[in-house]
């Protein structure tokens, strides 16, 4: 049994964190702070000088009006709850979070965020065609199935993970926070390690419109191709597995490069 922190950044009330708090609940202690409405794409950010409303829902489960990372530091660094989490688990988001999407992710950010405070920290997605009406149809969104997968494996899950040490000191290893992805499907064909592909957003745009002379930033979303090095996520997913890829969750440097002298 653990005592687990559950959050998203689809909001508060979303299907796949309903869907965590029920099947993981069975055999677990459950604590929820997850945002007042949806924030997805808000990466790793932080509110700063700035107050946040923090809304009781019910035992041991809270909104707050703020990014998925804020509710990680409320939930790990305050007195909210009263008893040591064990594990943050992030999601069950509602699109993927793979490759590229990891930077951008709210779901990735509060995962990430829990290892640096010394905390196992898991993100899980699921994924579906882009087709309109079948992402509104949430029957086609079977969040139980991945929900039942990070139950049966939750031990070893956060075992996946390299946190921070107490106090904050920094760790022989870096940090590494694990990142779940699969399709929504019934049945799963096998689990699978996977690395970490590329994602180019094709035909994204930024449109300026203006009304009553304001500006205002509409941002369109479009196509995606994605590109892998190795055997990556999005193959695995593609192929009707559950991915499984441990992230580092710290900047790592890359090696200076040979005959580039720099003076002052």
């Amino acid at each position: 049994m653990m005592n687990i922190l559950l959050t998203n950044d689809d909001g508060f009330g979303a299907p796949g964190l309903e869907s965590l708090i029920k099947i993981l609940g069975v055999n677990n202690s459950i604590y929820v702070c997850a945002p007042l409405k949806n924030r997805s794409g808000a990466s790793q950010s932080i509110n700063m000088g700035q107050d946040l409303e923090l809304v009781k829902k019910g035992k041991n489960s809270f909104a707050l009006d703020g990014s998925p990372t804020d509710c990680v530091m409320t939930g790990l660094r305050s007195n909210l709850f009263s008893e040591q989490i064990d594990v943050v688990i992030s999601g069950i988001n509602k699109g993927a979070n793979i490759g590229t999407d990891i930077v951008y992710s709210g779901t990735c950010g509060a995962a990430r965020q829990a290892v640096l405070y010394g905390i196992p920290g898991i993100a899980v997605s699921l994924s579906l065609d882009d087709d309109k009406a079948l992402w509104d149809d949430e029957s086609a969104w079977h969040y139980d199935v991945l929900s039942s997968f990070v139950g049966k494996n939750l031990e070893n899950l956060t075992k996946l993970c390299s946190v921070a040490l107490p106090n904050g000191r920094m760790p022989q290893e870096n940090c590494v926070f694990v990142n779940i992805n699969a399709y929504s499907k019934i049945p799963y064909n096998k689990v699978e390690y996977t690395d970490i592909s590329f994602r180019e957003y094709l035909s994204d745009s930024v449109k300026l419109e203006k009304h009553d002379n304001v500006t205002r930033r509409v941002f369109c979303y479009g196509s995606t191709e994605t590109k892998s090095r190795n055997y990556s996520d999005y193959d695995s997913v593609m192929r009707g597995n559950i991915s499984v890829s441990r992230v580092y969750a710290e900047a790592i440097a890359a090696p200076a490069m040979d005959g580039i002298s720099l003076s002052l």
